[in-house]
């Protein structure tokens, strides 16, 4: 058994145990949009409403009985080991070798490049991958994953200023320190729409690049899976800024 903090294996020692009656099949899927991998039904009529609207059935990596959060196992993997799906939708896949379907976005949204699912799990699409990594300086669930450095930082400055709790009211004096002490830049994604209003408004003028580069548009992981991110007004007197967390870059 894993202890508490490391990731679990795919090849736990046996265990003997009652498995309860699965529920109906379930499956693995292609978003046609974003390219994550889903587990869905695949009884016939799910299966025929997925592929209808685009979503990619991944016929290798087969199917399972579905089973509820938190119960006991209602079916065993491929080596014979009690599982509940509900609690390891993932197992499947990564005992066959899936960890090179999942999107870079999906794998950095679910900090599986910080802490993989499994001992085992590989994901080569990250070889030779620059990923800057943020941490909140005010929280220990806090973390924001991309490959561009600037869309972490707007991550962090949104999750910062959502005011969730009185650590998490930023005001612009504390996120302008915080920039300074890390090297982030908060400030190019707002100058870049207040360049394109402008000029919605008032046409392309000769002082455009002194207002912001174009934001580059790229892939990101989207919101944290553990951490709610809304904007809201901060207030209050401004903060120091605590250094446990750190603006990182791996590869």
């Amino acid at each position: 058994m894993a202890k508490q903090g490391e990731p679990a294996t795919l090849y736990p020692e046996p265990v003997q145990g009652e498995v309860l009656t699965g529920k109906g099949t379930h499956g693995y899927y292609r978003r046609p949009d974003n390219e994550w991998i889903m587990a869905l039904p695949t009884s016939l009529g799910n299966d025929r409403d997925w592929q209808l609207k685009g979503f990619q059935r991944l016929i290798k990596y087969g199917e399972f009985a579905n089973g509820t959060t938190g119960e006991k196992p209602n079916t065993r993997d491929e080596n014979g080991n009690p599982w509940n799906p509900a609690d390891e939708p993932w197992r499947q896949m990564f005992l066959r070798g899936g960890g090179k379907e999942f999107p870079i976005t999906q794998v950095l949204a679910y900090r599986w490049h910080l802490r993989p699912p499994y001992l085992e799990a590989k994901f080569p699409q990250l070889d030779g991958v620059e990923v800057t990594n943020l941490e909140c300086p005010e929280c220990d669930k806090g973390v924001f994953a991309s490959r561009n450095p600037q869309e972490a930082s707007l991550m962090l400055k949104q999750h910062l200023t959502s005011e969730i709790n009185a650590q998490h009211k930023y005001t612009p004096a504390d996120l302008r320190a915080l920039a300074q002490e890390w090297g982030l830049d908060f400030d190019s994604g707002r100058l870049a729409r207040l360049r394109k209003i402008r000029e919605e408004i008032h046409g392309p003028t000769a002082g455009d690049a002194d207002v912001g580069e174009d934001e580059e548009q790229t892939e990101y992981s989207g919101l944290d899976p553990d951490n709610d991110q809304a904007g809201g007004r901060p207030n209050g007197n401004g903060k120091s800024v605590r250094r446990r967390g750190k603006a990182r870059r791996s590869r």
